[in-house]
């Protein structure tokens, strides 16, 4: 891990990266993006075409799979988290897919969509045995559901489908912005 304790940080203007089969255990973040300095451009450039594929993260110490908001287009592909701390996914960017990703018996959430998170898709997967809720956007902001640059289709901020959300103490999903999409769930 680095000196933060994060398993895997990209930054900077890192693009077209892409990290398979990682197993991480007891990290704060397996994966996180977009971490360093402040202002206009904090990281120097944007994070993107970034695909995390088949990683497991263990009892991460905060969310195991993290993006910050400079950072567009990022895909998590067949990636399992096991326990932790705050939450299994934590999205802050643009662009975020997770494709078949699983979250087991975290002490937080499930997915957790910050208010600087927009175009967020949830296809598939399971979210089971949450101390908190499955899936849930900030309730005191309003994510950033928006026109797609065609200026005619309306982008949601989250897209939910076919995602299987049991047995968790809080709410499967939780929206109090209105700006999610669910479909065959």
């Amino acid at each position: 891990p680095t000196s933060y304790g994060y398993g895997v940080e990209i930054s900077g203007a890192s693009q077209n990266i892409t990290i398979e089969g990682c197993r991480y255990r007891r990290c704060r973040h397996a994966v996180t993006t977009g971490t360093a300095g402040s202002g206009v451009t904090p990281n120097y450039g944007v994070q993107r075409g970034i695909a995390i594929n088949g990683c497991t993260a263990i009892n991460c110490t905060s969310v195991s799979f993290d993006t910050h908001e400079d950072t567009d287009s990022i895909v998590f592909s067949g990636c399992t988290v096991i326990g932790g701390q705050l939450a299994g996914y934590q999205a802050r960017s643009y662009d975020v897919t997770f494709n078949g990703c699983n979250v087991y018996g975290m002490l937080g959430n499930g997915y957790y969509l910050d208010n600087a998170s927009a175009k967020v898709c949830i296809n598939g997967g399971t979210v089971s045995r949450c101390r908190d809720t499955g899936l849930i956007t900030v309730p005191e902001h309003t994510v950033a559901a928006h026109w797609d640059s065609d200026g005619v289709t309306w982008v949601p901020a989250a897209v939910v489908a076919e995602a299987t959300v049991e047995t968790n103490r809080g709410h499967g999903i939780r929206s109090d912005t209105g700006k999610v999409t669910i479909s065959a769930v």
